[in-house]
């Protein structure tokens, strides 16, 4: 009985041993992966070291604060926090194609700008961008800090009763608003669709919400070479069929593949099972927020 015994657990020892070698050759060593959160995201094994990443909401670039206005002071400090805590900048667009060229070790941010006003987007009347406005202050950030590029999506409003907010205004000089637009194209800035109008998209029928949506991505597409697929939804209301994100009307073809609400928190990435394109969740860019979402005083 001693010696069955003994043959027995030399057998299992020399299994043990067999096995080990066969997971050490192998590469698969049997080690617990360590899942680490870091604020804002998630880190974790695998191809992708995020699951989510902020996408910043914007309105006005001027002074005082406000709940909607964001001094050009605090929209630098914004970019310089963002840069120093391990973001990188991206156009919205970017999500369809996985953020290319996203640094090891980095979290994608979008900055969006709504309503399309001229503290977006201003010439001084020297011809030169006001450094002041929100072009300025990225296109002079991208400069002292060459490895954060200058990116940033702008939602265009047409045509409202605020001549201020179409096209980035100045309406004493037409000829600007074809101009900033390829001007954001060419320096690699995104132009997006905030409606033509700011339509509540949720109070109109599905042909006038087709209508504003064709009408706007005719003008905008016409003005600069690539396809306008971002979106805006004013006041975040969603119109009461959403297949009118991608339609025509009277022959204007439109396509619109993203679509950001106006609140929401942090958005999934794109390989998440919750990721929904056309209900882009965003930030909006106010103390609460900041603290909210990033543990930023």
């Amino acid at each position: 009985m001693k010696t069955y015994s003994r043959e027995l657990f030399n057998r299992a020892i020399n299994c043990a041993v067999i096995i080990g070698l066969l997971f050490v050759f192998s590469g698969c060593s049997p080690k617990v992966v360590e899942v680490k959160t870091v604020s804002p995201v998630k880190i974790s094994a695998g191809e992708h070291i995020f699951t989510k990443f902020p996408v910043l909401e914007y309105h006005l670039i001027r002074r005082p604060e406000a709940r909607w206005s964001r001094t050009p002071e605090n929209f630098w400090r914004d970019l310089e926090w963002l840069r120093a805590n391990g973001y990188y900048p991206f156009n919205l667009r970017d999500i369809l194609a996985g953020f290319p060229g996203l640094p090891e070790g980095k979290v994608p941010v979008v900055l969006t700008f709504d309503d399309s006003s001229s503290s977006q987007f201003r010439y001084l009347r020297s011809g030169e961008v006001d450094p002041e406005c929100a072009v300025g202050i990225i296109k002079r950030f991208n400069a002292k800090y060459p490895d954060w590029p200058a990116r940033g999506t702008f939602f265009i409003l047409v045509q409202t009763n605020n001549p201020d907010r179409n096209i980035f205004g100045q309406p004493e000089n037409p000829d600007y608003k074809a101009g900033k637009l390829r001007q954001l194209e060419e320096w690699g800035m995104e132009v997006a669709s905030h409606t033509y109008s700011h339509d509540r998209l949720s109070d109109i029928s599905t042909r006038e919400a087709a209508y504003s949506l064709a009408r706007s991505s005719r003008t905008l597409s016409g003005i600069i070479s690539r396809e306008v697929v971002s979106l805006a939804l004013p006041m975040g209301l969603y119109p009461k069929d959403e297949s009118v994100f991608t339609g025509s009307y009277q022959k204007i073809s439109y396509d619109f593949k993203l679509a950001a609400e106006v609140a929401g928190g942090l958005q999934p990435a794109p390989w998440e099972k919750n990721f929904d394109p056309r209900h882009i969740r965003r930030i909006q860019t106010i103390a609460s927020e900041w603290k909210k979402f990033f543990g930023r005083e």
